[in-house]
């Protein structure tokens, strides 16, 4: 299973004219989209979350259609 360190998709979020909207909810974090759309993020597992969830949910929203630019990686330990 691929993982993107949360604090890089917070970064491309932002990057992207997404807001944090305050909340942590019991299973994620709120944001808002670029048109004001409400989402939220699963809550991060030690700071990696699932990159196939976080891709289907961007998608989802329209922020990113494609293949995310967010660094991939295969372990939870990678740098």
């Amino acid at each position: 299973m691929p993982f993107y360190r949360e604090a890089d998709v917070f970064a491309f979020l932002e990057q992207h004219g997404c807001e944090f909207e305050g909340d942590r909810y019991p299973h994620g974090s709120g944001w808002f989209a670029p048109d004001d759309m409400p989402f939220t993020l699963p809550d991060a597992e030690n700071g990696w979350v699932d990159a196939d969830v976080v891709d289907l949910i961007l998608s989802d929203r329209w922020i990113w259609t494609g293949p995310s630019r967010i660094q991939r990686h295969t372990t939870r330990s990678e740098k």
